[in-house]
């Protein structure tokens, strides 16, 4: 789910089930803070949209869980808290199994570059990532819906 989101490691790893809407005109997840899994800062709580490999790896989540269920990646999250550092250790290592000199981190920073690339707009980059924004102004309002964002997501598939 990292891979098209923008999202931090601990963010996706602590998703309760509930928090993730397949159902909804447009797919997202809700990122917001919880007892097990604090947030970065006030601008990293928002709703993402789920495009391309993001969506399809929430839809896996979701028809993986065992009936009751409530945390999408319960190996790392439960009740008392969201182990983020072992889910980092845990890519870490597969990564490198593969060749690959990159950490899951770098997916958040691509993101941004990828956002740039299609020439999207640093507030609506700022909504999609959670990054905060110095410019009192883009704090007024609601922010962009769903539609705006997922319109800009897809242009990175």
């Amino acid at each position: 789910m990292l891979a098209d989101t923008g999202a931090r490691l601990a963010e996706v790893v602590g998703l309760p089930l509930e928090d993730i809407k397949l159902d909804a005109e447009v797919p997202h997840i809700v990122i917001q803070e919880h007892p097990w899994r604090s947030l970065k800062n006030k601008d990293s709580k928002r709703v993402v949209p789920l495009v391309g490999a993001s969506l399809w790896a929430a839809q896996r989540a979701v028809a993986k869980s065992m009936p009751g269920a409530v945390f999408a990646f319960p190996k790392y999250t439960s009740a008392k808290g969201c182990n983020a550092n072992s889910a980092s250790a845990t890519i870490a290592k597969w990564l490198r199994g593969q060749g690959i000199a990159h950490t899951a981190h770098e997916l958040r920073h691509t993101m941004a570059d990828r956002l740039r690339e299609v020439q999207c707009p640093e507030d609506i980059r700022n909504s999609i990532g959670g990054w905060a924004s110095a410019d009192v102004a883009s704090r007024y309002g609601r922010g962009y819906s769903l539609q705006v964002m997922y319109e800009w997501l897809e242009n990175l598939a």
